[in-house]
């Protein structure tokens, strides 16, 4: 759906009229918000001219680049139950609460507002971005537990496995890559930025559980590396492009 805004008479973050059957007023959600111990949980509403065509209000809470979301068709209600983030019965705004926890990334988010009707049919109505921080500093992710064999061998029928451990005090999501570079012999940079997967993909990446924290590669050197050494460098990057510790090994390709 073509999203349009800054349009005349258009609040801003709200998609066309033209392209909507709803008449959105406004939009109320924080421009920044910042998490502490005591504080993480802020209110928006989006208001309608009428609400006689809705069944209900969703919102999702994503990323800015869409990549992961913090809340899914979480609901949106106009009860005046202020524990549901409402103030006024029927006033045709429709609010919630949403809380970012402290292991949410850091970042650009954007709220995207959802309209069902009574025909069951489901529409963007409109939506608004913000950037969330945290009181504390972002913290690095650490690289540990790295299991590379000394000795590698060739062909597809000796593939090498290389599994590493990645924390973040940030919490997971808050990993963003983990990576290593490949050196020859002369240590002369031959592969750079290659990426390893927590993915629970063991037959392409060799990776047995997703989401563990361990993050697994798995590939096969050929002949022209027989006699050889090889070093490997590895690290992690964070949201924040923060860089973790950096382990490297030397391996011979027998």
């Amino acid at each position: 759906m073509a999203i349009f805004i800054g349009c005349d008479e258009i609040p801003d973050g709200v998609v066309e009229k033209e392209a909507s059957q709803y008449d959105v007023l406004e939009i109320s959600a924080p421009d920044d918000f910042i998490y502490s111990e005591t504080d993480s949980v802020f209110n928006t509403y989006i208001e309608f001219n009428s609400s006689e065509a809705i069944k209900n209000v969703t919102i999702a809470v994503l990323t800015i680049d869409g990549s992961k979301k913090v809340l899914d068709n979480h609901p949106l209600a106009d009860n005046g139950i202020p524990t549901n983030g409402d103030q006024v019965f029927r006033d045709n705004k429709y609010s919630a609460l949403v809380t970012m926890g402290k292991n949410t990334p850091i970042g650009k988010y954007q709220i995207e507002y959802y309209v069902t009707g009574q025909s069951n049919s489901t529409n963007l109505v409109g939506f608004h971005n913000f950037d969330f921080d945290r009181s504390k500093p972002n913290t690095a992710p650490v690289v540990s537990g790295l299991l590379l064999s000394d000795t590698l061998g060739t062909g597809d029928d000796n593939p090498f496995f290389i599994e590493l451990s990645v924390s973040d005090e940030d919490g997971y999501n808050d990993i963003k890559s983990v990576l290593f570079n490949l050196y020859d012999e002369n240590d002369q940079l031959m592969n750079p930025n290659i990426f390893m997967y927590d993915d629970g993909n063991t037959v392409q990446n060799g990776d047995k559980t997703a989401g563990d924290g361990i993050f697994s590669f798995k590939n096969t050197f050929n002949s022209s590396a027989i006699g050889k050494t090889r070093k490997f460098e590895f690290w992690a990057i964070d949201l924040s492009n923060a860089q973790s510790n950096v382990i490297t090994k030397e391996v011979y390709i027998k």
